[in-house]
């Protein structure tokens, strides 16, 4: 009895000396979320002409006020045909990584994100050139190049912005800059294009997401923020006044 006795009392003691700790220091609450969202620009782009068909969605959970894990895939289909050739690209890709959000938390609050993501990708797709042919004087050159499964990997730097919109429902874009790794092809058939990656003739390439996000409150908690401390002023020496 005396031992549970002395255990309360230094149980006490603790959380008494805890809420202690805690006066002279600001507190705000922060809910940490699940989230999913899809990428609006890849089918917006193809509406508009382009060659490409790409649809990408990610899913992400926070683990504390400023980490975010994160996890996207998505698909391609690229078909460029010219006079001359036919080129076919198709894929899937997945990156997995993390946000780190360097808003002031005070402003944030769990709703608002401007800060870095990093990212690493993979790919898996299948090129093929159906036909090709060239003419010159000497005649008709004809060929194809048959179908080709092949991974790609790579790293991506994406900074970006998110702001809540409606309860739950939050707006966003993010800048893409990629690095490629291993294009999982030989030297001499590089493939034009990378599910995930971009244009596979250069190692490095840029994208833009504009993107559409729901969100689930997983978990509430209680962040520090210890205060400031106020700046001291020097007072200014006065000058003597003349004498007259």
């Amino acid at each position: 009895m005396r031992k549970i006795s002395a255990y309360s009392f230094k149980l006490a003691l603790i959380l008494a000396i805890f809420c202690q700790s805690l006066n002279g220091q600001d507190t705000i609450p922060v809910t940490l979320r699940m989230r999913a969202g899809i990428d609006l620009s890849g089918p917006v782009r193809y509406a508009a002409g382009s060659d490409i068909f790409e649809a990408e969605g990610y899913v992400a959970l926070d683990l504390n006020e400023k980490v975010t894990a994160v996890a996207e895939a998505g698909y391609l289909d690229y078909r460029k045909v010219e006079y001359n050739y036919e080129y076919l690209n198709k894929g899937f890709f997945a990156e997995t990584g993390f946000n780190y959000n360097i808003l002031n938390l005070a402003k944030a609050k769990g709703r608002y994100y401007g800060g870095l993501g990093l990212r690493y990708g993979i790919s898996r797709y299948s090129d093929e050139v159906p036909y090709f042919y060239s003419e010159n004087y000497w005649g008709r050159a004809e060929g194809a190049i048959n179908l080709q499964t092949n991974w790609a990997h790579y790293l991506e730097f994406s900074p970006g912005v998110r702001a809540e919109l409606l309860k739950n429902l939050s707006i966003g874009w993010s800048l893409n800059i990629r690095m490629l790794l291993y294009t999982g092809s030989p030297d001499d058939f590089r493939p034009v294009y990378i599910p995930g990656f971009g244009n596979a003739g250069q190692m490095f390439s840029t994208g833009f997401r504009y993107y559409l996000e729901l969100s689930i409150p997983w978990k509430r908690k209680t962040v520090i923020i210890p205060k400031e401390e106020p700046e001291e002023e020097t007072e200014e020496p006065v000058e003597n006044p003349p004498r007259i």
